[in-house]
C-alpha cells in the first residue's frame, strides 16, 4: 500500500525494484521500531549457565533486565548487525526477530529460498566471527 500511494513520487533515478525494495526495508525497520524488539541471542554462543539464566528471565518478567541494560543490549546488537549488508541485515531481522519463514522472506524479497538460506547462514557466520574477534581482543 505504501508503495502504491507513493508511486507518484518515484522519480526513475533508480530501478523500480530498487525503489520498491527500499520502501519494503524501511517499512520493516519501522515495524521493528514500533514493536519492542527482543534481543537477538544465539544460544550456541552462550554457556550452559547463561542459557539457563536467559530462559529463566525470558519466562519471569520480574527478572527482566532494566531499561539501561536493554538499551545497552540493543546498541550491542546494532553493532553486531553493522557488519552486514542492508539486505542481509533485513533478512536476519525478519527471520530471527520477527519469526518469518525462509519462504516468506524469499517471496517478499523476490529471491529463491535457497539464496535466502545461504545469505542467512553467511550473515550469522559474519556476526559470529565478529564476536570471536572481539572476545580474542578482550583477552
Amino acid at each position: 500500500m505504501k508503495a502504491y500511494f507513493s508511486l507518484k513520487r518515484f522519480d526513475q533515478r533508480s530501478a523500480f525494484s530498487t525503489w520498491l525494495y527500499k520502501i519494503t526495508v524501511n517499512e520493516c525497520w519501522d515495524l521493528l521500531r514500533k514493536k519492542k524488539v527482543r534481543p537477538l541471542v544465539f544460544e550456541s554462543e552462550l554457556s550452559e549457565e547463561q542459557a539457563h539464566a536467559y530462559h529463566s528471565t525470558e519466562q519471569k518478567p520480574e527478572f527482566a533486565p532494566d531499561v539501561t541494560q536493554q538499551l545497552a543490549t540493543r546498541q550491542q546488537l546494532d553493532q553486531w548487525l553493522d557488519c552486514l549488508e542492508e539486505r542481509d541485515r533485513a533478512m536476519l531481522v525478519l527471520k530471527e526477530i520477527q519469526g518469518f519463514t525462509v519462504e516468506e522472506i524469499a517471496d517478499s524479497m523476490g529471491l529463491n529460498g535457497n539464496t535466502v538460506k545461504v545469505r542467512l547462514f553467511r550473515a550469522r557466520q559474519r556476526i559470529a566471527a565478529k564476536l570471536r574477534r572481539r572476545k580474542a581482543a578482550a583477552l
